[in-house]
């Protein structure tokens, strides 16, 4: 017996998406499941709401932790509200002003996982990435504990993903495993491709840069 968590196809996904990013600490079940329960049905508005409230809730929680000393359930928590923040991102442009919208929520979900990055252990690498004419911004991730030449594991979101499903679908995995990771936005496959995507990129299913130095 399959379960629907909701008729919208697109939000059931994301839900299950959500669901799935809890192995790697970037969602909680039972925040997941009350978030899902309050929003409303194919409703967008409702959608981005809900979801940037308990964005923000456990944003607070991280801030909290962090400023407690403790570490780990702070960067757990940025991820967790990255990541939250992501979801509700899905739905702006059926709200009524989706620029608006994708203006307040984008910026917290990269602060977010921001704060996440630095503090892993090692702290991450900001990076930019030259790609036609614009830069894709984008971290290296590394595992503890290592030094020198370490294997790498390029990471794609895709399919207008946010990068704190990119790590938890794939780069934590690969760092756990001894890899390095760069995660970066796409040149139109994340909201920051409005701002910085030449038009004549359509998609975000386009090839890597053609030369990596990581």
């Amino acid at each position: 017996m399959r379960y629907r968590f909701s008729e919208n196809e697109q939000f059931n996904y994301e839900i299950l998406l959500a669901l799935g990013a809890t192995w790697q600490q970037g969602a909680d079940v039972g925040e997941v499941l009350t978030a899902a329960s309050a929003a409303t049905d194919g409703d967008a508005e409702t959608w981005v709401s809900t979801w940037a409230t308990l964005a923000r809730a456990v944003r607070a929680r991280a801030e909290k932790c962090a400023a407690h000393g403790r570490t780990v359930s702070a960067r757990d928590a940025y991820l967790r509200a990255a990541g939250y923040f992501g979801t509700a991102l899905v739905a702006v442009d059926g709200c009524a002003d989706p620029e608006a919208r994708l203006a307040e929520l984008f910026p917290a979900h990269r602060d977010c996982f921001d704060r996440f990055a630095a503090a892993w252990d090692p702290p991450a690498e900001r990076v930019a990435i030259p790609y036609e004419g614009i830069t894709l911004p984008g971290y290296l991730i590394s595992p503890p504990g290592r030094s020198g030449a370490v294997p790498t594991v390029i990471v794609n979101n895709g399919s207008d993903g946010p990068l704190s499903a990119a790590w938890t679908l794939l780069g934590a995995p690969a760092v756990a495993r001894g890899y390095r990771a760069p995660l970066f936005d796409g040149p139109a496959s994340s909201p920051c491709s409005s701002s910085t995507a030449s038009p004549s990129v359509p998609t975000g299913n386009t090839s890597s840069p053609p030369s990596w130095t990581f």
